[in-house]
């Protein structure tokens, strides 16, 4: 680190984000004194140029009342931002796919196709009947489910049946652009994410008051209370916005899934966009091994 342990000492008083850059700040956490060094550096009453360079920056930083909490509200600070970015767009991604999903209609002549050739493919077989729906899960099985004379799949005869008569409904995924993004999205690391971020304001939110009791006993120019007191207000309530899009997303997402006949309880929101792209993708390599076929 290029600085004077001095001038980074009275940074974190100032908060001079110009010198606090992101990875300043993480190396400063990664070197940041520990319990028995603070003790070391309470004790000693030489001269601090007296010092090794990393012992002069460990007792400049100790001197800071909190440093440690300090650091990491710091660095929050300035990854809040694109944290709270990369989640909002994991959410606004799920919430397009689900609204995508429902308003399909290419989508939904092809699973009006599926469902119309089960039934035909088990006419007279009285231990199935005639299904009134299935799972999504299906239709990244039709690849594997073989034809009477075990020369095709029903993928392949499905693909072949939307070539012959509904010929624009193969670019189904030209109205489902979303939802590949979305069977990437963790709806559980997106609830983890929040929760952290909520915890760690709430963490930060009683450093700052800490901060300002210790600033009025020691009497100095401490800048950190009112700079993530700032912070904090306006940080609240971008993550108030991104739970009020989490609860607007998973509405729409559950009805999603109650559209396609699943039950929201039992449903991964991973697992329903993985099947639907898994199930295009397929879809696409069926439909180009025919053509392929035909022309041989």
């Amino acid at each position: 680190m290029k600085r004077k342990a001095v001038d980074i000492r009275d940074a974190l008083y100032s908060i001079d984000e110009n010198i606090l850059k992101p990875e300043v700040l993480r190396q400063l956490l990664a070197y940041a004194p520990n319990s028995d060094e603070v003790e070391r550096y309470d004790a000693y009453t030489g001269s601090v140029s007296s010092l090794s360079k990393p012992d002069q920056f460990g007792y400049q930083i100790s001197r800071v009342p909190g440093f440690q909490q300090r650091l990491q509200a710091l660095l929050f600070k300035v990854n809040f931002a694109e944290k709270v970015e990369e989640v909002k767009e994991s959410l606004k991604c799920m919430k397009k796919a689900s609204q995508e999903l429902r308003q399909s209609k290419k989508l939904a002549k092809v699973l009006e196709l599926v469902l119309a050739m089960g039934n035909h493919l088990n006419k007279g077989n009285q231990r199935v009947g005639q299904a009134a729906a299935f799972r999504i899960k299906f239709l990244t099985e039709l690849d594997i489910t073989k034809t009477s004379d075990n020369r095709s799949t029903f993928l392949h005869v499905l693909a072949n049946a939307v070539h012959d008569n509904f010929p624009d409904v193969l670019k189904m995924r030209d109205e489902l652009p979303s939802v590949p993004d979305a069977a990437k999205v963790s709806q559980q690391t997106i609830s983890e994410d929040l929760a952290e971020l909520r915890k760690v304001l709430q963490d930060i939110s009683e450093a700052v008051t800490k901060a300002g009791s210790q600033r009025q006993m020691m009497g100095c120019e401490d800048r950190f209370q009112e700079v993530m007191g700032h912070f904090i207000s306006s940080a609240s309530d971008e993550i108030q916005s991104l739970f009020s899009l989490q609860n607007s997303t998973l509405e729409e997402y559950n009805e999603m899934v109650k559209y396609f006949g699943e039950d929201p309880k039992d449903s991964n929101a991973n697992n329903i966009f993985a099947s639907f792209a898994q199930f295009i993708t397929k879809f696409e390599k069926a439909h180009h091994q025919n053509v392929l076929f035909k022309r041989h």
